[in-house]
């Protein structure tokens, strides 16, 4: 009996102390388990694992197909590209924030043809008097600031003739090449040409234009009221935008071509009242050594006075002729004849065309006679700073 009740007895005191030794091991190993996690993360907290950088990637954006007749902006480029030939598309237009773009296309410079009308070729382009920018050849003054483009590149005049001046400045030219041809070799070279800067032909139409003795200027749109409602175009200078956004559209229009005088206004009855929007481009104007010829959409041009803080050479218009007149040939005589008339009183007047194939033919015509009448018919830079202020302000 004995010997049965040792093992029975000892049993359950084995039992009893291995259930505790597990109980010990398992706190144990829970305790090193939580030791080893505050370890790590309390480590990984000082030292973090390093970040895989992004890859860098450049997004470039294709030139928008250009929609007729003004090419629509691109995206700058970073790397200036080769000139593009005469008859390509001209350079992007700069943004509301400009960049660097590829330069426009190269300036065609013709043989000089065999002058069918009196005139002889203007003066030759001057490197002296171009500088560089972002959108091509610009014109400056010289060196010694005594020489300006409007001077060099205009049309001779005779000073002493004591007659009434009338000038006409057509303007729009280079859209149509036809009609561009047709008065270039048409009309007289006393009648000054302004060139679409938008235009593919406007290059090789200036260097032909200046080669007949027309003085030649570029179109510059300004901001109308109903802004962008009406939108003349991605050049089109506008008062929301940065003093240095707009003279970089300044720019662009300016390297469309060589050898103008200047730049004549289109549309801008909002742009060209405020004197703060007009301050910097009259001040680049007078860099520029450019003529500004005001359209006066506005009532009150600014330039009035900016002409005279910045010492701008400018001219306004005393008749526009409206564009798609239902008898445009009837209308532009009216016009012409009234012209005449106003000289009594203004002894330098100027009237602003449309180029068309009817207002071609009735000047040509108007030309021939306005002379033998007593008037002398003047490139524009003959009446610039001639005319009375007070007659550019309408009521």
């Amino acid at each position: 009996m004995s010997s049965m009740s040792h093992p029975s007895g000892a049993a359950p005191q084995n039992r009893g102390g291995g259930i505790l030794a597990a109980a010990w091991l398992l706190l144990i190993a829970l305790f090193a388990g939580v030791a080893a996690w505050v370890f790590a993360v309390t480590r990984g907290a000082e030292v973090p694992a390093p970040l895989k950088p992004l890859a860098s990637a450049t997004v470039a954006l294709a030139p928008a197909k250009p929609a007729p007749p003004a090419p629509v902006a691109a995206a700058p480029k970073a790397e200036a590209v080769k000139p593009a030939p005469a008859t390509a598309t001209p350079a992007p237009m700069p943004t509301p924030a400009p960049a660097m773009v590829s330069p426009p296309a190269s300036v065609a410079v013709l043989p000089p043809p065999a002058p069918a009308l009196p005139g002889q070729p203007l003066a030759a382009v001057e490197p002296a008097l171009l500088r560089d920018s972002p959108y091509g050849p610009i014109p400056r003054l010289s060196a010694d600031r005594k020489r300006a483009p409007w001077q060099v590149y205009a049309a001779p005049f005779d000073a002493s003739d004591t007659r009434p001046r009338i000038s006409v400045v057509v303007t729009g030219l280079g859209l149509a090449k036809d009609v561009t041809d047709r008065a270039i070799a048409s009309l007289p070279p006393q009648i000054s040409l302004s060139f679409s800067p938008y235009a593919a032909e406007t290059p090789s139409a200036v260097a032909a234009a200046r080669q007949r003795g027309h003085e030649a200027l570029l179109d510059l749109a300004l901001e109308p009221v109903n802004y962008p409602t009406v939108d003349p175009g991605p050049a089109t200078l506008v008062s929301t935008y940065s003093a240095t956004d707009n003279v970089a559209r300044l720019d662009w229009v300016l390297a469309r071509a060589q050898g103008t005088i200047g730049v004549i206004a289109q549309f801008g009855d909002s742009f060209g009242a405020s004197a703060m929007a007009m301050a910097p481009v009259a001040q680049a104007l007078r860099e520029r050594g450019l003529m500004y010829v005001d359209n006066r959409a506005s009532p009150q041009p600014a330039m009035i006075r900016l002409s005279r803080d910045f010492a701008v050479p400018w001219a306004f218009a005393d008749a526009t002729v409206p564009f798609g007149s239902a008898d445009e040939a009837e209308a532009l005589v009216a016009t012409l004849h009234a012209l005449e008339k106003s000289t009594v009183k203004q002894r330098s007047v100027m009237a602003l065309v449309p180029v068309s194939p009817v207002a071609i033919v009735t000047l040509a015509n108007w030309a021939k006679t306005v002379e033998p009448r007593g008037f002398a018919l003047a490139p524009v830079s003959a009446i610039a700073n001639r005319q009375d202020e007070r007659d550019a302000v309408r009521p």
